[in-house]
């Protein structure tokens, strides 16, 4: 049966409509029932902002509707009444933040606005839910109720916005198939009976894979989807199964086998004499769990007053958030003085893992071992970074870390070379070009082809750089006057594994003002008072 959901805020109640014709797809012609009408005791008035646009999603028999007034969501589960044999809805979960707060002020309650709930998305079993104002600057703390006003100056303006993350551990049950000796034949089947319905799956193998036990039971009527594991044990085989789509804990499945309900089944070659009637033995190993918060999401280069969170939508392990009133500004690190990629992202292989590196590595190694070529003579060599860091893809010594970007991993000794074998990209964030040049440090490999700094304007690459053989940097100079207005980012590239297939890259200068390489550790207040180039161009961001 097909289910909609409609918000009424004005009276705090959402509408469940079931239609009343079965069909592969809606047409405006079909019938419609009011089925069922949630509501919570909680959320009464309008104020509670129950059911708004956004805010109620819908996955299989679960619903979760937010309520932004009361800084919380519900979850409503759709249940089977054996007794009754009619569908009814549960009375309501309330979830809220881990960052919920309120403040008791003169006994009256001064609730922290966060937005929460302004927008909900479900997939599997995960609920999505947005904070857009979130990330305020609570003066107190979230697991105190002060008696004095800790609420941020002005959320609205100053929250960066949270996405939070609960889930609900599903069903699982394990099928467990035991002899006294090494099987090597026999069937079994499995049946179920729930919603007013008994089913029977096809004869299963005693050792049967996971892929056909898996179709078996997802072809039950009355079974939906699932996810099987299987082990083999000392005694037999074990099947766990995952009950993906139930939002209560069903009943046991029932095995059966030849002498045990199943006439047809192949024998067992060997049974069970400790006992005969639980040789396949099914158990629950997991029930149903609430749902719990267990993540939390935030912008990279997170701003207040962005609105991150006033869309979102997740599907399996994909999560999308949009944030308006982004501008999207840069915040790649130019010169790597953050100590970590801040703004850059490592693609195609690993050579970049243990970037950037700390120190001028190259000068406390041999360059090849000390046998060289024609281009190299085998001793130190100067990378002739500027400040700590620098990107040497040969070189293994990264920092230890944003929050201690000032001394090296204590792990890798000064000296430490992974070798010319990663390859990989890395690419910084766009900017707009609004200058007349770009320069750099650019050292290590000298084939073009393999070993480059390339700038990409509009997504097409329009000039390239390589090094001369040699550790030491020496500086490079991109005109982009040209391209003025365009878009443009930057991409290190080191795609060679042979002598001198590693690059080394340090100090992009750009002849415009362009602010980057904010760190988000607790200890930084960030503030930008520099020109924005594209304010309010908004900005979709994407976690796997």
């Amino acid at each position: 049966v097909t289910t909609i959901l409609i918000g009424s805020p004005g009276t705090a109640e959402v509408y469940v409509y079931e239609s009343l014709t079965e069909k592969p797809a809606l047409q405006q012609s079909d019938e419609w029932e009011c089925a069922a009408v949630l509501a919570h005791s909680e959320a009464t008035t309008i104020q509670a902002h129950f059911g708004y646009r956004g805010s109620i999603a819908m996955e299989d028999d679960v619903a979760v509707i937010g309520a932004t007034g009361l800084e919380c969501v519900f979850v409503f589960r759709r249940l089977f009444r054996k007794s009754t044999g009619l569908w009814v809805w549960s009375k309501g979960q309330k979830l809220v933040s881990s960052e919920y707060d309120y403040d008791l002020v003169d006994g009256r309650v001064q609730m922290h606005k966060q937005g929460f709930g302004t927008c909900v998305s479900m997939s599997a079993r995960s609920v999505a839910v947005s904070a857009p104002y979130a990330e305020y600057g609570n003066l107190g703390a979230s697991d105190v109720r002060e008696r004095y006003d800790t609420n941020g100056a002005f959320n609205e303006g100053t929250g960066n916005g949270t996405v939070y993350i609960f889930y609900s551990n599903p069903h699982v049950q394990t099928i467990v198939l035991r002899a006294q000796f090494d099987l090597y034949q026999g069937t079994f089947r499995i049946g179920f009976d729930h919603r007013n319905t008994t089913s029977l799956s096809r004869e299963l193998l005693f050792n049967v894979d996971i892929n056909s036990i898996t179709e078996a039971l997802e072809d039950l009527p009355n079974l939906y989807e699932v996810n099987v594991q299987r082990y083999e044990t000392s005694q037999g085989y074990k099947w766990a199964v995952t009950f993906l789509s139930a939002n209560e804990d069903p009943p046991l499945l029932k095995p059966y086998w030849q002498g045990y309900g199943c006439e047809n089944c192949t024998v067992m070659n060997s049974g069970w004499p400790d006992d005969e009637e639980n040789q396949i033995l099914v158990q629950t190993q997991q029930e149903v769990g609430e749902y719990l918060e267990y993540e939390t999401v935030l912008a990279s280069d997170r701003s207040p007053a962005d609105l991150f969170g006033a869309s979102l939508a997740i599907h399996d392990d994909l999560l999308i958030v949009g944030a308006p009133r982004s501008a999207v500004r840069t915040t790649t690190t130019w010169d790597f003085e953050t100590g970590d990629l801040t703004g850059w992202t490592a693609q195609e292989g690993d050579a970049f893992l243990y970037q950037p590196t700390y120190g001028d590595n190259s000068l406390s190694r041999s360059v090849y071992g000390g046998a060289g070529d024609v281009r190299s003579h085998g001793s130190q060599q100067r990378s002739r970074l500027r400040g700590r860091y620098y990107i040497g893809t040969f070189e293994q010594r990264p920092g230890n870390g944003a929050d201690d970007y000032m001394n090296p991993d204590p792990d890798y000794s000064q000296g430490t070379a992974q070798g010319d074998t990663p390859t990989g990209t890395l690419t910084s964030e766009t900017f707009v070009i609004e200058g007349d040049y770009i320069s750099f440090l650019i050292g290590g490999g000298c084939d073009h082809l393999t070993e480059y700094v390339e700038l990409l304007v509009d997504g097409i690459g329009v000039a390239r750089a390589t090094g001369r053989c040699e550790e030491k940097m020496r500086n490079h100079t991109f005109s982009v006057k040209p391209y003025r207005d365009r878009t443009g980012l930057l991409r290190i590239c080191d795609w060679g594994s042979s002598i001198w297939g590693h690059i080394n890259v340090d100090h992009f200068v750009f002849s415009w003002v362009i602010r980057g390489g904010a760190m988000n550790n607790h200890g930084q207040l960030r503030h930008r008072s520099s020109h924005v180039v594209t304010p309010l161009s908004g900005a979709a961001y994407v976690y796997v």
